[in-house]
């Protein structure tokens, strides 16, 4: 642009209108470039806005699946243990007898509970 101004100052200095014309219109060239760059810059500078606004977002969405996948994780190890629990109960409610017969009474039904002492069931007498 500054090269168009120093033409248009020379050509003044001595030139044909027709000279001064090109000139001025050479400097009326320039300064429409310099608008047009100076829009490309604005649009360049709100084009890096948005895409700072972008990884903002995507970092606080990142935290939030980091959140999530601890509370996950920390679900599935108290799962994990209530399933321990539950093998162990379950274990326990199986009932052994420690020799081998026909249980022909059942004092007991299905949600009672029962203490360790307690007689559940009877099996008759061996005759040998």
């Amino acid at each position: 642009m500054e090269i168009a101004k120093n033409k248009l100052k020379d050509t003044e200095n001595g030139a044909t209108q027709e000279n001064k014309n090109q000139a001025k219109a050479g400097v009326d060239q320039a300064q429409a470039s310099v608008a047009q760059a100076q829009a490309g810059v604005a649009q360049a500078q709100a084009s890096v806005s948005q895409a700072e606004a972008g990884v903002t977002q995507a970092d606080t969405s990142i935290a939030a699946a980091d959140t999530a996948i601890e509370q996950a994780q920390a679900s599935i190890k108290q799962l994990k243990i209530s399933l321990s629990d539950i093998e162990k109960n379950i274990e326990k409610c199986t009932l052994k007898a420690p020799v081998d017969g026909v249980v022909t009474t059942v004092n007991v039904k299905k949600g009672d509970m029962v203490c360790e002492s307690a007689t559940i069931s009877e099996r008759p007498l061996s005759s040998t």
